[in-house]
């Protein structure tokens, strides 16, 4: 599961950008990656060169 809508505890609502992964063997979420912050920005780095510090922007209601 990616991104998501949020409302924490302090009252601030935004937007996510973490990334999540489901075991149903073991009833578990793990976390994959992604910012631990509300309204994430994107590092996209240069355009068409994939690196491992790309990241997407915060989002919710996005439909593939």
């Amino acid at each position: 599961m990616f991104g998501g809508v949020v409302l924490d505890s302090q009252g601030n609502g935004g937007w996510l950008n973490d990334l999540w992964s489901y075991d149903p063997a073991a009833q578990q979420w793990t976390w994959v990656s992604g910012a631990n912050t509300i309204n994430g920005l994107g590092i996209y780095g240069a355009l068409g060169v994939s690196a491992a510090g790309n990241l997407p922007g915060a989002r919710f209601k996005s439909v593939g």
